[in-house]
């Protein structure tokens, strides 16, 4: 069985400290402390139920295939969410098992937050949903008002420098469109480390993070990776966002209308202050906010220029060169989607015949980089 007990508050100078202590039967985790930190002024915001916890522990306990213990109160909504969740994950990856889940007890009488809230990174994804947020019609949904910003998601909580330069320009972003940035810290990324790709489990910790201050908001937003087109088992989906949801907090997820090209077409490509502030890169080669050599990089690289916004981008220093597109990594079956849409996207506008021909040389059975990858097994 994984137990998660000891949840507690506590505040320093200027966070509040969420935490929970995490053990399993199998040894696999010994007093493992699972914590999130806040801004101090959300103290009375943050929520000592079971309900982080359980979003944060539901995908390790599957992959080990033990029960599940949480030893404080819990939203049954959430629990009845999560029981569809399992149902989706297992079908999806055999090898998560289903579990039992034991707690101890409802919560009742909870309080409502009244804000609404999305997870903002600076990527293409974050912007999209802020930027259609913010253009929608009066009245016609509530307006984002907070922009929770995660250190510890792809950006390592020791990546001292790179934290500072991605906060100052999501402050820029928060001040240009008046929103309350919420800076978080979290380690619940090394809850999955060994067990389970970030690819899978990212949803799961934006909602074990976002639960953690259910007091303040009504709605959180988490912003759509893949198209409607391309939909494919993902850490954020449409069919597992909302399974999040409690009954006074209502997880929405975003963007799933449109492909990257789209979202830049339809919303990015219009606002200076996204193309100044968009960061999309965590591999931070040689210390840069985007390397422009990764394969994120890379795609997000197509995704301007085929909207014919990476000139106007200024966080992108580097150029598009034909042979960095040929010996793109496109390994997995996420990569490849991104590919296939940007070749889409560059086939439908004729914009560069060679860029084309790179792009599809990247995505072949023997592209540059499958080679290197098989000379470097042989020897």
């Amino acid at each position: 069985m994984l137990r998660i007990g000891n949840i507690k508050k506590h505040k320093t100078e200027t966070q509040c400290i969420l935490t929970a202590l995490v053990n399993s039967d199998n040894g696999f985790y010994n007093d493992f402390q699972v914590w999130h930190k806040y801004p101090l002024e959300y103290y009375d915001k943050v929520s000592t139920s079971g309900n982080s916890f359980l979003a944060a522990c539901i995908l390790p306990a599957m992959r080990l295939g033990e029960n599940l213990l949480i030893e404080e109160k819990v939203s049954k909504k959430l629990l009845a969410g999560v029981g569809t969740f399992m149902q989706i994950i297992n079908k999806w990856k055999p090898d998560y098992k289903i579990i039992k889940i034991a707690h101890s007890g409802y919560e009742e009488n909870k309080s409502c937050g009244k804000e609404t809230g999305m997870f903002f990174s600076g990527g293409v994804d974050s912007f999209y949903t802020l930027l259609k947020n913010e253009n929608s019609p009066p009245g016609e949904t509530d307006k984002i008002k907070y922009l929770l910003f995660v250190r510890g998601f792809d950006i390592y909580v020791k990546n001292e420098d790179i934290y500072e330069e991605a906060l100052s320009h999501v402050k820029k972003v928060s001040s240009a469109y008046n929103k309350s940035l919420m800076p978080i810290e979290t380690n619940v990324r090394e809850i999955s480390r060994r067990l389970i790709d970030w690819d899978m489990y990212h949803g799961a910790a934006m909602a074990s993070v976002a639960l953690g201050v259910e007091i303040l908001f009504k709605e959180i937003h988490i912003s759509a990776s893949q198209s409607y087109k391309h939909l494919k088992p993902w850490g954020v989906h449409p069919l597992t966002d909302p399974l999040w949801s409690t009954e006074s907090l209502v997880f929405v997820h975003d963007g799933c209308e449109a492909s990257r090209v789209e979202k830049i077409l339809w919303q990015l490509g219009k606002s200076q202050v996204a193309l100044d502030n968009l960061r999309v890169c965590w591999e931070n080669r040689q210390g840069m906010l985007n390397c422009c050599e990764c394969e994120k990089c890379l795609r997000t690289m197509l995704n301007l220029h085929a909207a014919g916004a990476l000139d106007k981008c200024g966080t992108f220093n580097g150029k598009l060169s034909y042979s960095a597109v040929a010996n793109m990594k496109i390994e997995t079956r996420g990569e490849r989607a991104f590919a296939e849409e940007n070749y889409e996207a560059l086939v439908l506008n004729g914009r560069d015949s060679k860029l084309i021909k790179s792009l599809k040389k990247a995505m072949s059975p023997l592209s540059p980089y499958r080679i290197k990858k098989i000379i470097k097994k042989i020897f």
